[in-house]
């Protein structure tokens, strides 16, 4: 169980998706089932209109679910069910931030619009807090892809070639992790598997480089640690 990449009060830091909650939800909640089925572009018109003729608390508790199974959140049917029903609207948001995490966005107008949309977490180049299982994150140029595979490695491709992993297959690894105190962590639950063993030294971010580098940097962008990889 690998829960969800943010929480359900984080709103704010998907505007694109709030504005497109708030004034079209029908129309958000098409494109999730779109983007639950292949397609973030594609919208769900029979989910749509049910959303629109009085069942939208219905289609996002339906969502929800489809996010728990799909990628082991843990979540429950009855919290999934409480959430929608509670705060749809925060709920809406908090799936559309969890397909955009794991690399199946959707789309909207406002998201369209204001950039919100398609494409995976860290496309500037830099990892998420907290790389869940199932998620990846690319380099600036989309060349280099870092992946935290079903399969429990955490692996940086060049392409569909393997250049770096933490050699962890089959270990049942939950979260891969750039921690407050410097340190790169790739958990099973609490119990960790791998380190950058770089905690204490400062380190504050870790960025996928264009050339290939997986480097963790102090906030005065010295380097701490690397994967060694420039191509």
């Amino acid at each position: 169980m690998s829960g969800y990449s943010s929480g359900i009060c984080a709103c704010l830091d998907d505007k694109p998706s709030l504005v497109d909650g708030y004034c079209c939800y029908p129309c958000q909640i098409g494109y999730q089932f779109g983007a639950l089925n292949g397609d973030g572009n594609a919208l769900s018109i029979i989910h749509c209109l049910a959303s629109a003729f009085g069942f939208f608390q219905c289609c996002i508790c339906m969502i929800r679910r489809n996010i728990d199974e799909k990628y082991h959140i843990g979540e429950g049917c009855l919290a999934s069910c409480c959430l929608a029903y509670l705060v749809p609207l925060c709920s809406l948001c908090q799936t559309h931030r969890e397909l955009k995490a794991r690399g199946a966005p959707a789309s909207g107008i406002c998201v369209k619009i204001m950039g919100g949309a398609a494409g995976m977490i860290g496309g500037d180049g830099q990892m998420p807090k907290k790389l869940l299982r199932g998620m990846s994150c690319k380099s600036k140029n989309g060349r280099f892809e870092l992946r935290h595979q079903d399969d429990g490695n955490v692996v940086l491709y060049d392409g569909q070639q393997p250049l770096w992993a933490t050699n962890t297959v089959g270990r049942k690894t939950s979260s891969f992790d750039m921690q407050d105190d410097g340190n790169l962590v790739l958990y099973d639950n609490s119990f960790p598997m791998w380190a950058s063993n770089t905690d204490g030294r400062g380190g504050q971010r870790a960025i996928i480089q264009d050339d290939g580098n997986f480097v963790v940097y102090t906030a005065a962008n010295q380097p701490v640690w690397a994967s060694n990889t420039c191509r």
